[in-house]
């Protein structure tokens, strides 16, 4: 495939040699190059000269005068003979072997028309260079509207066939030609990414992008309205924050203050911050996350309150993440802390104190929910992370998305992903959490079914599964007790247990329940007490509770629905057998003999632990065969790991 480049050119004499040789020492040889040059007074036409002489089949120039960059480039797109087009500023250069990456795609994905790569850009403007890769997202057509999603031209190649159905561009635009022609072919055939660094773009005084940047924005916002673009779009907030910082210069300190933080919460800026090319900062050296989760913070504190499997899992990922990668991020965790100050740091986690958003009084909810939001914007995470389904899913989804930060949800239970949750839930929390699903970009799944229906939305989906950490003086114990661990929900049915104890009154029975719903934990107490049977703890603290999985002969787990419990990995780590009544995620119990499942019937649940009992070596052997596969798969070391590449992925 041969590959047309068009460069238009007017006075660039300095920057020219370097944008032709990128050209020239393509390995990919099939190509043309083709400058349109305004009528260059400077050394320009010498050095075009000199070029055509030694390629005089390759490359090819025209000196005359032209309306502007729009028209120099459809005169060298009419002359292109190429199946594939490309536009090169005299200012920028190509990587190399880009041209063979690019024809590669082309030839294996004949449904794509335009394709589209990373970009390093190489600044100047502060009087050093800098060089840096420019940010790069997956396409999308709402975002190019909407969000200023960047597709830097010197990495955009199209098929030239496309030149006949689409046109040309639009010659009466100055700064945004690129943006309108990309809309008009993400209109007609598909544009996809190519994850390689396929150019070099140039930032200087002398840019246009880089010295114009109120005349960019307003034209960027005109080819966003022509396409249907949302009237509070990017563009226009960008407009507006220029205009309101002229207004604010006659308030009073406090008052721009409250209005500048407004501002930033919705992606806006004041004028003369740089707005036009904000990706040239530099980036930090740490990778700030913002963790999303109210009761995260009682899993290292004991008796701080309630905490669950999601608190759990996100606790161990955090710590192994701080001890593996500690140089590399900056974790911020926005808790419901109470009796605290505003904000803790401990072991380099910084606690945010909030309150629950939740409230029976609106005009309560709607003030915790606005300094909740203050605070994202006070954290300036370059990630913000929720797990586990809730309103505030949908309030990070929607914050990310005005702020422009990468947003992740992590799934925690079935309920987050079939349905469960939004038919159950309030009605606000239902539109909240719905909105959030579907305006988040980067989902983590604990399970294969997890992944499998985000992925049906659409959705980037990243299997994470559940990782723990073994503590080896836990090992060793005497295993002489059956255990459960949950806490007192209806999902988790703590009562079958209780009735599985009152048939076996010969075995002991270890009950760790956390306080959830008061009636059916109270209901669960006086069921204890009418047992002789049962050793019953209502909270047992996070650092202690692997003894428990170390003497337990058999975990017994009686949820009606779960993600992966993260009490699995507790039991096949300390060489625990598993007995499920119902949850048995990607199927690991029966396919690894990690135990057995009943199928949802109490009746099997029953018969089952009969015949265990009466054959103990069957315990020795499916908790053998945990040990080994929950060391090999859900390491928190393993896990971690993966968690570590995706958000390194998500940065650059």
């Amino acid at each position: 495939m041969k590959i047309s480049v068009v460069t238009p050119s007017f006075n660039q004499g300095q920057y020219l040699q370097q944008a032709i040789d990128s050209v020239t020492q393509q390995s990919h040889a099939d190509w043309e190059h083709i400058i349109y040059d305004g009528e260059s007074t400077d050394n320009s036409i010498e050095i075009l000269e000199a070029y055509q002489e030694k390629y005089p089949d390759k490359v090819k120039f025209i000196s005359e005068s032209d309306t502007g960059q729009s028209d120099a480039l459809n005169k060298g797109l009419r002359k292109a003979t190429g199946d594939i087009v490309v536009w090169l500023s005299t200012d920028d250069w190509f990587e190399p072997g880009a041209f063979q990456a690019v024809v590669k795609h082309f030839k294996e994905h004949s449904e794509v028309g335009m394709v589209y790569g990373k970009c390093l850009a190489y600044n100047t403007t502060n009087g050093q260079a800098e060089e840096y890769l420019l940010p790069t997202q997956e396409f999308s057509l709402d975002a190019l509207l909407n969000e200023t999603m960047f597709m830097a031209y010197i990495t955009v190649f199209w098929r030239r066939e496309l030149l006949d159905s689409v046109g040309y561009f639009d010659e009466s635009l100055h700064f945004s030609m690129d943006k309108d022609y990309y809309i008009r072919i993400g209109l007609e055939t598909t544009i996809e990414l190519l994850p390689v660094v396929l150019g070099h773009f140039r930032i200087h005084e002398e840019s246009k992008t880089g010295g114009r940047a109120d005349q960019f924005w307003k034209e960027s916002r005109a080819v966003s309205r022509k396409y249907g673009g949302k009237f509070f779009s990017v563009e226009w907030q960008r407009e507006m924050s220029g205009r309101l910082s002229i207004v604010t210069t006659l308030l009073p300190r406090a008052i721009k203050r409250i209005i500048y933080r407004f501002l930033v919460m919705f992606g806006m800026e004041y004028q003369g911050m740089d707005i036009a090319l904000e990706f040239k900062k530099t980036p930090p050296e740490k990778t700030r996350i913002c963790i999303v989760n109210y009761d995260m913070y009682n899993v290292s504190h004991p008796g701080g309150g309630v905490f669950g499997g999601s608190e759990v899992q996100l606790f161990q990922l955090v710590e192994e993440l701080r001890r593996s990668y500690g140089d590399g991020y900056d974790i911020h965790v926005v808790s419901a802390i109470q009796d605290i100050p505003k904000l803790v740091c401990e072991n380099d986690i910084t606690y945010w104190q909030v309150r629950n958003t939740a409230s029976t009084n609106i005009f309560v909810g709607f003030w915790r929910t606005l300094k909740l939001l203050l605070d994202f914007q006070r954290i300036n995470a370059d990630i913000y992370i929720s797990r586990s389904a809730s309103f505030e899913v949908g309030l990070v989804a929607w914050f990310c998305k005005m702020a422009r930060k990468r947003g992740v949800y992590m799934t925690a239970s079935d309920i987050d992903v079939n349905g469960e949750f939004i038919d159950s839930a309030s009605w606000l929390a239902s539109k909240s959490y719905r909105y959030g699903l579907h305006n988040t970009t980067e989902f983590f799944a604990q399970n294969s079914n997890h992944q499998s229906l985000l992925e049906k939305m659409g959705a980037h989906v990243t299997l994470l599964p559940n990782g723990f950490l073994l503590r080896k003086d836990e090992l060793g114990a005497i295993k002489d007790s059956i255990l459960w661990v949950g806490r007192a929900h209806e999902m988790k049915q703590p009562m079958v247990f209780l009735r599985l104890a009152e048939a076996f009154p010969d075995e002991q029975f270890v009950m760790i329940c956390n306080k959830g719903d008061e009636v059916l934990f109270t209901s669960v107490q006086q069921e204890v007490n009418a047992l002789s049977n049962v050793t019953f703890h209502d909270q047992v603290d996070f650092d202690v509770i692997g003894e428990y999985f170390s003497k337990a002969k058999l975990f017994v787990n009686t949820s009606r629905v779960e993600g992966f419990p993260n009490t699995f990995i507790q039991a096949g780590l300390h060489g625990t057998p598993i007995m499920s009544l119902s949850a048995n995620p990607d199927n690991i119990i029966t396919e690894h003999a990690l135990g057995w499942v009943a199928q949802n019937s109490f009746e099997t649940l029953r018969a089952l632990l009969d015949d265990i009992l009466s054959n103990p070596r069957q315990l020795q052997e499916a908790g053998d065969n945990g040990s080994q596969y929950f060391r090999k798969h859900h390491s928190i070391e393993r896990v971690s790991k993966i968690l570590h590449e995706e958000l390194t992925r998500l940065i650059q």
